[in-house]
């Protein structure tokens, strides 16, 4: 759609099969050589490119040595239950030794000190000790759940004891379910026919048309030509042969809120696409009502006018927003541009934890921009070994006779 992969609306049953290009195995360690020049990646401004990636990269000048992150299985391991050590016990980050040199020494322990967590069999207020009873019920802490109150008077009077460690445990709540959603394609992306994940990207290896919207992959769509069929692969309905005829297809599921639908008229009035003129401002209206109908690509077209100011007042921050949505339901490029802008912002662990992700659903980019952290010291021989295995599984999953034989043929949909 832009300077980020969807450079284009999905192609339809009217599209060239002109043209060809291959799936490439992945390099392997030690031995990758690559096109992509990595201070250009990491310094070019987002501009529109045809069918390409946003070229947010990560600044590679500047050469920070890859440096582990403190460990969270390490503060887990602390606590204060009697088969660790008291050096392993600690409360609110003060090893118990500590604490009782402070106490021996006279220090002062203020309430700060501590961040009481709720026990299930002696639950108190944080703030008044109050404990829990049939009269009194304590209620979690929103945002963290560490602790509980028994009002909202107690909540706001511990507010300034607890804000930090509030934060802090709601961040880490917001990043487990950021990195543990998302993890497998969502089912659109999976081919109706032959049931098999379509290569990436899969605008260039799949079809879309206008009288389902269902998405079959290149190579069911050779098979079916092959046996003479004309219509439809999935619902036999004969194809338009004009582009009149396919708008009143797409109006037609539009009418009965199909999300896919409204999301494929709203692409057509981006690129000003069935002889619609160009209206962007109408595109994203249209992109906008097929997220709210649970349209994942929509959620990602989102994002991109946000980022690019197109259509809407730029907000960044915003376009990040429909990026983490849609990757958190399993849409790879978003995950990808997570990455790219988790690095541009200089959190390499996290911009890697992202396109590992993405790596492992089979985009190669991903791959190759862990490479490029690799070589440069912020990513680990490891990180990059686990990329490219999980690249390779991914690329196999997807190998078909049928796809094979399409790109013999030069059936590749991103001209």
């Amino acid at each position: 759609m832009s300077a980020r992969r969807r450079a284009s609306p999905g192609r339809t049953e009217q599209q060239s099969q002109d043209g060809g290009s291959a799936v490439t195995p992945a390099p392997g360690i030690g031995d990758v050589e690559t096109s992509r020049d990595v201070t250009k990646l990491t310094q070019d401004a987002p501009r529109p490119r045809p069918s390409t990636k946003s070229p947010i990269g990560f600044n590679s000048n500047t050469q920070y040595k890859w440096r582990e992150t403190r460990d969270s299985r390490e503060e887990k391991t602390k606590c204060g239950c009697p088969e660790h050590g008291p050096e392993q016990r600690t409360t609110h980050g003060l090893p118990v030794i500590r604490l009782a040199a402070l106490l021996r020494s006279g220090g002062i322990i203020t309430m700060s000190c501590f961040v009481p967590v709720a026990d299930e069999g002696n639950e108190t207020c944080a703030n008044c000790g109050t404990a829990a009873s049939d009269s009194v019920k304590l209620r979690d802490c929103a945002a963290c759940r560490l602790v509980k109150y028994c009002g909202v008077d107690c909540q706001r009077a511990h507010r300034k004891q607890h804000k930090k460690a509030c934060k802090q445990r709601a961040a880490e709540l917001k990043d487990e379910e950021l990195y543990s959603q998302g993890l497998e394609r969502p089912e659109g992306d999976f081919c109706l026919i032959c049931t098999l994940p379509i290569p990436l990207p899969i605008d260039s290896h799949s079809v879309t048309t206008s009288c389902c919207t269902k998405r079959i992959c290149n190579g069911c769509d050779l098979a079916v030509c092959r046996r003479g069929m004309k219509d439809c692969a999935f619902c036999r309905t004969p194809l338009p042969n004009n582009d009149a005829d396919m708008l009143a297809m797409t109006l037609a599921r539009v009418e009965k809120k199909d999300s896919e639908a409204i999301n494929d008229l709203g692409q057509k009035y981006y690129h000003g696409g069935l002889g619609l003129q160009k209206d962007v401002q109408m595109a994203v209206e249209l992109f906008t009502e097929a997220a709210e109908l649970g349209s994942i690509d929509a959620l990602y077209n989102l994002a991109i006018a946000y980022d690019l100011g197109e259509g809407v007042k730029q907000d960044k921050d915003k376009g990040v927003h429909f990026l983490t949505k849609a990757a958190m339901q399993g849409h790879v490029e978003s995950r990808y541009n997570l990455g790219c802008d988790e690095g541009q912002k200089g959190n390499y662990d996290r911009a890697v934890r992202h396109l590992l992700i993405s790596a492992k659903m089979g985009d190669k980019d991903s791959v190759e921009n862990i490479f490029m952290m690799f070589k440069t010291g912020l990513a680990t021989k490891e990180q990059y070994a686990e990329a490219l295995r999980g690249y390779q599984d991914a690329v196999g999953e997807m190998k078909s006779r049928d796809r094979d034989e399409a790109m013999r043929f030069g059936i590749d949909r991103s001209g």
